[in-house]
């Protein structure tokens, strides 16, 4: 048989050798970042109106796309901690679906599901996808940078506006989420973040000036959302 003899180490390498590892430990803690459990969740129900600016809520024969990669239920519950669907028309006779996401505790394995991802995993096609600027009231400059989308599938188009908000980030890439989750947890806060989307069944013919419009309406319709919200809860969709 074999004997493995090991190094003596001394009481005073020892020693060392347990501080060293002590500490470690300690700043392992003390890097981890802690949930907030005071930050209360949206009661997006209560809060959002039936009724926002000249838009009211309807039924709708339309199912929207589900808000994560994955269409089940299980798997929405799973990522968000609070969401709302629903369809408002206006006088003009304009339907836009809108979609609330929102998780309390933003972290590198648990982020909010980018909308591209999530219409391409349910059988949509991305034709094109741009940023823009949106009049956001209550953030700074009352600008947001949000995401102009145009997608098709087997039985309809659709033109979406979204934002996603992590923190005070208004990200345009899950590369940006990532640096910044990573930075928040860096000074020992997890951010919650939130989607906020709104969409139209459009014609498959939609181009040019027509599809402008389009996204100019579905703008009009989130900046309406927003100031409709009560200022005590404006904070869960803009973070302001």
């Amino acid at each position: 048989m074999f004997s493995i003899r090991l190094p003596k180490i001394g009481l005073k390498s020892a020693i060392s050798v347990a501080l060293a590892l002590g500490v470690a430990a300690m700043a392992a803690i003390a890097a981890t970042p802690a949930l907030d459990m005071s930050r209360a969740l949206p009661e997006f129900e209560k809060i959002v109106p039936g009724r926002i600016g000249g838009w009211r809520e309807v039924k709708s024969p339309y199912v929207q796309i589900a808000v994560a990669t994955d269409d089940r239920g299980q798997a929405v519950a799973a990522t968000y901690d609070e969401t709302l669907m629903r369809t408002y028309v206006d006088d003009a006779g304009h339907a836009v679906m809108l979609a609330l996401a929102y998780g309390l505790n933003q972290r590198q394995e648990a982020k909010i599901h980018r909308p591209e991802l999530c219409y391409v995993a349910q059988g949509f096609k991305v034709l094109a996808i741009e940023s823009s600027l949106a009049h956001v009231p209550g953030v700074p400059d009352e600008k947001v940078v949000i995401k102009r989308m145009l997608v098709e599938g087997r039985d309809r188009k659709e033109a979406v506006s979204y934002w996603i908000r992590v923190g005070k980030l208004f990200s345009e890439s899950a590369f940006d989420t990532r640096v910044y989750i990573l930075g928040q947890g860096l000074k020992g806060e997890v951010p919650d973040g939130i989607l906020v989307r709104a969409s139209q069944i459009v014609p498959r013919s939609i181009e040019g000036e027509e599809l402008e419009r389009i996204y100019a309406v579905q703008e009009k319709f989130l900046s309406d959302l927003v100031k409709a919200v009560p200022e005590t809860s404006r904070a869960s969709l803009t973070g302001w």
